[in-house]
């Protein structure tokens, strides 16, 4: 069993080396890529709902808040889930600084590369899920926002996360583990992004009618 997995992750060798020339260069340009206008106020805002959740949940910690209270502005307009995973990656690392907070970022976004690979080897094949992995890396504003946009590039690897839970759930529509991990996903999805709440109906439309897209799909 465990040989017949070992050979099956060997058919993917193209994409391990891929995701290693990603990671590498995460951490070759990292440093010194500057710092947009509303960064600091993500830090503060993960900071703050992270030191709610150790103290509720009684963990101890050496996070400070610094009396900062969040605004209702961008509780309207995008949730803090993403915001908070970083804050509590940061013991990982020897120190924060805004070079860490870019390179946990970045590293946390390379699941969208991994989500996309399995999304389009489902739904195609190898030639094009690597074909796809090339265009979204060198897609200008990914890359180009992996360490410094707090919302897009979040989204993205969340929403991808979210098709791949679909497509697994459709291919087994009585797990109830998958139907917690597309729940979960979804609802994730909403929190981070407000739009995305068509995604709801979608799914429940897909779910209830089922369409002749779900019978292809789970073929």
């Amino acid at each position: 069993m465990l040989l017949k997995k070992i050979i099956e992750l060997k058919k993917h060798y193209l994409f391990f080396i891929f995701l290693s020339f990603v990671i590498f260069l995460v951490f070759l340009t990292y440093k010194n890529y500057g710092i947009t206008w509303d960064e600091i106020y993500y830090v503060q805002v993960g900071r703050h709902y992270a030191i709610q959740i150790l103290n509720g949940l009684k963990i101890p910690h050496n996070l400070v808040n610094n009396n900062f209270t969040p605004t209702d502005l961008h509780l309207k307009t995008h949730g803090v889930i993403f915001d908070i995973v970083v804050i509590v990656l940061t013991p990982l690392f020897r120190s924060f600084n805004i070079e860490t907070y870019h390179l946990i970022k970045a590293l946390l976004s390379l699941f969208s590369f991994i989500f996309l690979y399995i999304i389009l080897l489902k739904l195609f094949s190898r030639k094009w899920a690597l074909f796809g992995l090339v265009l979204l890396l060198f897609f200008p504003r990914f890359y180009g926002d992996i360490f410094n946009n707090s919302i897009d590039i979040p989204t993205l690897t969340i929403f991808t996360s979210y098709i791949y839970f679909f497509l697994i759930f459709i291919n087994k529509k009585n797990s109830f583990i998958r139907l917690v991990l597309l729940s979960l996903s979804l609802s994730i999805l909403i929190n981070q992004r407000i739009v995305f709440l068509y995604a709801f109906f979608i799914t429940c439309l897909f779910l209830i009618k089922r369409p002749k897209l779900i019978l292809f799909l789970s073929a």
